[in-house]
């Protein structure tokens, strides 16, 4: 099995965007040379502690607001080479409160595929 790039994938076209700009060091926690991208906060934390690098690979974003396609809430967010982390406040202080998103389904929805729920 291998993880596919699901996080560049879905941000492919949106590299213009602001929050897929390249940035430099500035902010609290890691700055990542290798896509000119920081990672602090819970999503730092969430992603030390749940497999790093080889899982999610680097970031590709900065967070930013984003609405959800799956239920059309705002949510902070931020994307990885692999994922995007969501920040959902309604669960802060459990386990819960840093979801991963739904790329795969929202790939295939783009590409007109039939989902089986």
């Amino acid at each position: 099995v291998e993880l596919n790039l699901l996080g560049t994938l879905a941000a492919a076209k949106r590299t213009g965007e602001a929050p897929f700009l390249p940035t430099t060091t500035g902010r609290s926690g890691r700055f990542f040379p290798e896509t000119n991208h920081n990672l602090s906060d819970k999503f730092l934390t969430y992603w030390q502690s749940n497999g790093g690098l080889p899982i999610y690979g680097y970031p590709i974003s900065e967070p930013y607001m984003e609405q959800s396609k799956s239920d059309g809430k705002m949510y902070l967010v931020q994307y990885f080479e692999r994922n995007r982390l969501e920040l959902h406040p309604e669960f802060a202080g459990t386990k819960y409160e840093i979801q991963l998103g739904l790329l795969g389904s929202e790939l295939l929805d783009a590409q007109g595929g039939e989902q089986v729920r």
